[in-house]
């Protein structure tokens, strides 16, 4: 965030002055290092959402517009989520909805059979789930966890 600020103050205002401090011993070791390079708008945040949606809007934009070969594939995010994280997010869901971000709730059954019969093991252990996904999409089309470790975001 920082340098790519830095970067857009400076076009719009070239005889700024901009000072970008780093936390870690060198750039590009905070969240951008983290990221993976996958954007989402699926945040619990109107703010969030707002920002990821100008962001994607922007990327698109380059993409589409200015034709570098970025190479965007919007394949989706997949969270793994309990009963009981289900109801608890049902709220931000439904907004999120009414907000026009594009979601779908699948059973575990469904999920099941969309990763070639991978055995679910949700309630009764999330990390057993975990491992079950990454060995059915590994075999599907070699996809890797995106999120940390545990988190059930896969990307």
């Amino acid at each position: 965030m920082g340098l790519c600020s830095a970067y857009h103050i400076l076009s719009k205002e070239p005889s700024s002055k901009v000072l970008v401090l780093e936390r870690a011993p060198s750039a590009g070791q905070g969240d951008t290092a983290k990221s993976g390079a996958a954007i989402r708008n699926t945040f619990t945040s109107q703010v969030n959402r707002t920002l990821a949606e100008t962001s994607i809007d922007f990327y698109c934009h380059i993409q589409d517009d200015l034709k570098p070969p970025l190479c965007l594939d919007f394949v989706g995010y997949l969270w793994l989520l309990t009963s009981e994280m289900l109801e608890h997010f049902a709220p931000i869901i439904k907004r999120m909805r009414r907000d026009g971000v594009a979601l779908k709730i699948w059973e575990g059954h469904e999920l099941s059979d969309m990763l070639q019969g991978a055995r679910l093991y949700m309630e009764e252990d999330a990390e057993k789930t975990n491992r079950a996904v990454e060995q059915s999409l590994k075999a599907m089309k070699g996809l890797k966890p995106a999120g940390a470790p545990g988190s059930g975001v896969w990307g």
